[in-house]
């Protein structure tokens, strides 16, 4: 005895008695229920309990719809007038589509109000430059108030986050020349300034001071000893390591006479891996550099011993 199948319409013999489909995939084809997507109208099959649209990029503009109570408003460029949707929150006087239509009216001649602005004249502008030169501060903020607001100055607790954030609101932006000068000129130097540190500051330090107020050669110091130029760099050097701030006990030196200088006269600090460095130096025939002024005892032996 054979029977047809209502899913695929193929003649089968029935294993048992009512059965009305050949297999279990045709049962399923033939009883499944196809649903339809509310947002672009595709048909699909439930993969989930709960499952309304087809895809999840439908169900995301599905519910935002649905949820938000937006409405449509027209692009402000008259040859554009596109529809957009926008958020009561988002939704101003002018509306685009788009930056470039933006930009488009506000060079229109029938933008009236739309980001024009508030714009001086020349003259107005040099009324306002007058009056602010020709203005005496010293009636309007007198001295005891200065000294009121910069006590309150020096008395502000800086947290980090103020701090930070007077960081970013500097970032990025230039002083002219002229204020820079203005700065230099008035800020308090040497001993006058607050982070003086004298004796105490640091080995960057010292040398930066000893730049300032040396003026840098175009031959190293040997020069004229040797009766030629010497090739490499200059580098500032201390000729006895103690490091004060006095001009005479610095020199210029090419890189090479500043290694030579300092450990044939005992002030370079060696070690088994610094004589390697510096073994071409440490010759008793070679003769002694001297400058005049530089050591009282230029004859000096390095430490070798140096732990």
């Amino acid at each position: 005895m054979t029977t047809i199948c209502e899913g695929c319409t193929i003649e089968f013999a029935p294993k048992r008695n009512g059965q009305k489909y050949h297999s279990r995939d045709c049962f399923l084809k033939a009883t499944l229920k196809l649903l339809v997507c509310p947002h672009c109208g595709q048909k699909f099959q439930k993969k989930f309990s709960g499952q309304i649209c087809c895809s999840r990029k439908c169900s995301y503009k599905f519910r935002a719809k649905k949820v938000s109570r937006g409405s449509i408003v027209y692009c402000s460029l008259p040859s554009c007038s596109k529809a957009i949707y926008r958020m009561p929150s988002r939704i101003k006087k002018y509306n685009f589509c788009c930056s470039e239509h933006r930009a488009l009216y506000q060079k229109s001649p029938e933008n009236k109000d739309f980001g024009k602005g508030w714009k001086h004249t020349a003259e107005e502008i040099a009324k306002i430059r007058q009056a602010n030169l020709n203005r005496d501060y010293s009636q309007t903020f007198t001295e005891e108030e200065r000294a009121k607001a910069a006590k309150r100055a020096r008395n502000k607790v800086w947290t980090p986050e103020a701090r930070k954030n007077a960081s970013l609101s500097h970032l990025g932006k230039k002083l002219p020349e002229e204020q820079k000068r203005k700065i230099r000129e008035n800020s308090p130097k040497g001993e006058e300034n607050k982070q003086w540190k004298d004796d105490d500051a640091s080995y960057a330090a010292k040398h930066s001071w000893a730049k300032r107020h040396m003026e840098k050669p175009k031959v190293c110091a040997f020069s004229q000893t040797e009766g030629h130029l010497c090739k490499g760099r200059l580098e500032l050097a201390n000729k006895n390591h103690q490091y004060e701030r006095n001009i005479d006990d610095w020199a210029w030196m090419c890189r090479y006479h500043h290694d030579k200088f300092d450990v044939e006269n005992g002030l370079r600090r060696l070690t088994p891996k610094t004589v390697k460095i510096y073994g071409k130096f440490i010759n008793p025939k070679v003769k002694n550099l001297s400058i005049s002024g530089i050591v009282d005892n230029p004859t000096i032996s390095p430490n070798l011993n140096y732990q």
